[in-house]
């Protein structure tokens, strides 16, 4: 049984109201009944605002989890604690879904703070205005290969999940 949790910052392109649109919906819908992608525990990007009126995004706290970054006790060797943390991390990742039209200014904004926050990017890209379910594996695919391989590539990584 895996002993690490899986967490996921989803980004979307959101109307002028911050109201979900269908292709937000199936996205969603798709990442939730994924065999790979399922596993993950989700929240939008708009919940790491902690001003909405600032349109910031704070992604520190998630990615110190996801590193295994936390307090070490003081009657606890460093290097024994550090261990376990990193042991009991989060595999956090950051997920973009970039429509045809491209990314939004404001998911512009959260991938610049999610790459200083070191978080690994998966942004998806389509050619199709309406949500494809059939490409839509392949960021899965994509996910388990990183985890897979220890997740040391930071690199942000973009899937097409489009037709070709």
């Amino acid at each position: 049984k895996e002993s690490r949790k899986y967490q996921a910052i989803l980004s979307f392109k959101y109307s002028p109201d911050n109201k979900s649109t269908q292709y937000i919906v199936q996205y969603h819908q798709a990442f939730k009944n994924d065999p790979i992608l399922g596993r993950f525990k989700t929240t939008f990007s708009l919940a790491w605002y902690p001003f909405q009126f600032l349109r910031v995004p704070d992604f520190t706290m998630f990615a110190e989890s996801c590193k295994g970054i936390r307090t070490v006790r003081s009657d606890q060797p460093k290097c024994v604690e550090q261990d376990r943390a990193k042991s009991e991390a989060l595999v956090g990742i950051f997920v973009q879904a970039q429509e045809a039209s491209g990314l939004s200014n404001e998911q512009s904004l959260e991938a610049e703070f999610a790459t200083k926050a070191s978080l690994k990017i998966f942004r998806t890209c389509t050619n199709l205005e309406d949500f494809y379910q059939a490409g839509f594996e392949r960021l899965g695919h994509s996910v388990n290969k990183w985890v897979k391989s220890g997740c040391s590539n930071m690199d942000l990584e973009t899937i097409f999940i489009g037709s070709e």
